[in-house]
């Protein structure tokens, strides 16, 4: 086992992904991985190592997930098979190539993080109550602005991923 790949790899996901793991199940790991675990949970926030839970049998998996949704290959009920379909020019590149479009999507993104970022200041150095709690509603509202902004972005910078060439995702798109 090399460790220091293992210990960037943590370090990346703290530093761009903070709190985004909800729980992480491991299920049948080898005999060998209990003693890496042993050392790699110390290098993990206590919090984190919390979420991540291990299983070896169908009953401690099914005291956490129900049985419809483990795949049957583990020794659930649900049939769905995975595919993968192969990557295209065509089905993986990005969607929609328009650098005028871009450019206007990145500038309306670029103003709405200052303006974001304005009233987080606003907001924690509000002393009023009523003035914070205003601020909050405020940042909360220019947050979701944020993320309508990031579903006009997302077909002009990002590569689709095999969820999108299968169609999985398109209705989150508006591709």
């Amino acid at each position: 086992m090399d460790y220091t790949p293992v210990k960037y790899i943590i370090g990346a996901f703290e530093a761009h992904y903070p709190e985004s793991l909800g729980v992480l199940f491991i299920h049948k790991a080898p005999w060998i991985f209990s003693g890496i675990w042993n050392i790699i949970k110390n290098w993990l926030d206590p919090v984190v190592a919390s979420k991540i839970i291990f299983t070896k049998t169908i009953d401690e998996l099914e005291k956490v997930i129900e049985l419809k949704h483990i795949p049957k290959d583990l020794g659930g009920h649900d049939d769905y098979e995975w595919e993968y379909l192969e990557p295209t020019e065509e089905l993986s590149s990005v969607p929609i190539k328009d650098s005028e479009k871009l450019a206007e999507v990145e500038k309306e993104r670029s103003e709405l993080i200052d303006q974001f970022i304005e009233l987080t200041i606003k907001w924690i150095e509000s002393n009023n109550e009523t003035d914070s709690k205003e601020l909050l509603n405020q940042r909360i509202e220019l947050g979701k602005k944020l993320g309508e902004n990031y579903t006009k972005l997302d077909p002009l910078t990002r590569n689709r991923a095999c969820y999108d060439r299968l169609g999985q995702w398109k209705h989150l798109n508006n591709y």
